[in-house]
């Protein structure tokens, strides 16, 4: 499972890569590009915006009295598929 999580890391890496141009090595002069192209950008960070709830008691509480859905997000393992 290890194998899959890096290999998912290189394309992820392999994919920024291609997108922003960064330095083929990585030393003290090219530091600052790499961590431009690799950091998340702001409009990759939007869901730590949503107001998510502690319980799922408590997003049912809310979205009811808001006469809103809640949306149960639910995943099995690992996110990276190294479990």
């Amino acid at each position: 499972m290890a194998v899959k999580a890096e290999a998912l890391a290189l394309l992820l890496v392999g994919g920024l890569l291609r997108q922003e141009e960064a330095p083929a090595e990585l030393d003290d002069r090219t530091f600052p590009k790499w961590r431009d192209t690799i950091a998340a950008k702001t409009d990759e960070l939007r869901w730590a915006r949503i107001p998510w709830r502690p319980s799922v008691a408590q997003a049912l509480a809310d979205a009811k009295a808001e006469d809103r859905p809640a949306v149960l997000w639910v995943m099995n393992g690992h996110p990276l598929g190294n479990c």
